[in-house]
C-alpha cells in the first residue's frame, strides 16, 4: 500500500486477512483514489483498483511499525466484494463469507450509502432476510425506503431470468 498514495488491501485479499475466506488469492488487490497501473512486485501481482474519494472509507491497520499497512474493514471489504463480485474469489465464496461474517449493519449501510450502490444493499438486504440475520432490522427498514422501480440481479454474473422479489427489486 506504500506504492500508492491512499490505499488499502482490499476485496479477495482483504476477505482471506480478515478470516472471511479460505481461499488464498494469487493476486494482492489494492484498491486507491489514485490510478495505478497493475504489476508485478518481487514476483507478486498486483490489481489496483481505483474507487471514488467518496467510496474510500472503512480502512484500518493491520501489522505493527514500520511492518504496518492499511485494509479495509470486514464490513467494508464485503461491500466492496459486492459491489465488484469478480475480485472476490467468486459469486459463491462471497456468499458464504457473507453469511459467516456477523457484520456491523449499521457500517454496512454507513460504507453501502457512500460508495453509492444501491444494488449491493437490496441484495444484502435480501439476503439477510433470507438467511434471517441477527441486527439487521434496522439495515432492511433504510434499505426498503431507498428502493426505486428497478430490479437488480441476485447474481450480477447469472441470467437475467427466474423469480421477481418485489419486496427487494432482485430477481434471483
Amino acid at each position: 500500500t506504500r506504492i500508492v498514495k491512499d490505499s488499502a488491501i482490499a476485496y479477495w485479499t482483504a476477505l482471506n486477512l480478515h478470516g472471511m475466506t479460505e481461499q488464498i488469492p494469487n493476486v494482492v488487490f489494492v484498491q486507491s483514489c489514485n490510478p495505478k497501473a497493475d504489476k508485478g512486485i518481487f514476483g507478486v501481482r498486483c490489481k489496483f483498483v481505483r474507487v471514488k474519494k467518496d467510496a474510500y472509507t472503512g480502512i484500518m491497520q493491520m501489522g505493527y511499525g514500520r511492518e504496518s499497512f492499511n485494509v479495509t474493514d470486514r464490513e467494508k471489504t464485503l461491500i466492496d466484494c459486492f459491489c465488484l463480485p469478480g475480485y472476490s474469489g467468486g459469486y459463491a465464496e462471497l456468499l458464504r463469507a457473507f453469511s459467516a461474517a456477523d457484520p456491523d449493519a449499521g457500517k454496512l449501510l454507513e460504507y453501502g450509502k457512500k460508495v453509492g450502490n444501491l444494488s449491493v444493499l437490496k441484495r444484502m438486504a435480501y439476503l439477510s432476510e433470507l438467511w434471517e440475520m441477527k441486527g439487521f432490522d434496522d439495515f432492511r427498514s433504510e434499505v426498503s425506503r431507498m428502493l426505486n422501480s428497478k430490479y437488480s440481479l441476485l447474481d450480477p454474473f447469472g441470467d437475467n431470468r427466474g423469480p421477481f422479489i418485489n419486496k427487494w427489486k432482485i430477481r434471483s
